[in-house]
């Protein structure tokens, strides 16, 4: 956090001198200090969080490629003046953990054309504008990765 914190800093004040590292150095220190202290974060917990960011990163890619296909089947149906087929798709997915079955949710709803209306437990229900859509829904890419996600979770 510390390292992020004077990073911003550098990045705001635009011009590096010794006085505005060295300013920066204080104030990165005193909020990092500041937020351990009202979070309960840890050095630990943030080396943690440091070992997920590579999977993060794979999944952010993998959520963009499928914002953009699906933004594109959006656009050609628009373009094409097709009525959609839409419905309403019920599934289970085969994630463990609260925060996964959350993240696949918000990535289902971020998804244009797909809108997350339930989750209970390990139920969705997805609204989709196209049955196209719902295919794939609850064993897709996204789900895979949110699923390795968890397996490297318990691992460590």
């Amino acid at each position: 956090m510390f390292v992020l914190c004077l990073a911003l800093w550098l990045i705001i004040c635009g011009n590096v001198t010794w006085e505005t590292a060295g300013f920066g150095v204080a104030i990165a220190a005193g909020v990092t200090w500041l937020g351990r202290r009202l979070t309960g974060a840890s050095r630990e917990k943030e080396l943690k969080i440091i070992r997920k960011l590579p999977a993060a990163i794979r999944l952010g890619g993998r959520l963009f490629t499928e914002i953009v296909r699906a933004n594109l089947k959006v656009a050609g149906m628009v373009y094409r003046e097709e009525d959609p087929d839409s419905c309403l798709v019920t599934f289970q997915a085969p994630l463990r953990t609260t925060a996964a079955r959350t993240v696949l949710a918000d990535c289902i709803t971020l998804t244009p054309g797909t809108i997350t209306a339930g989750l209970e437990g390990n139920q969705y229900t997805v609204h989709c504008l196209d049955r196209t859509m719902a295919e794939g829904l609850g064993e897709g890419p996204l789900t895979r990765r949110l699923q390795a996600m968890e397996e490297q979770e318990a691992a460590s």
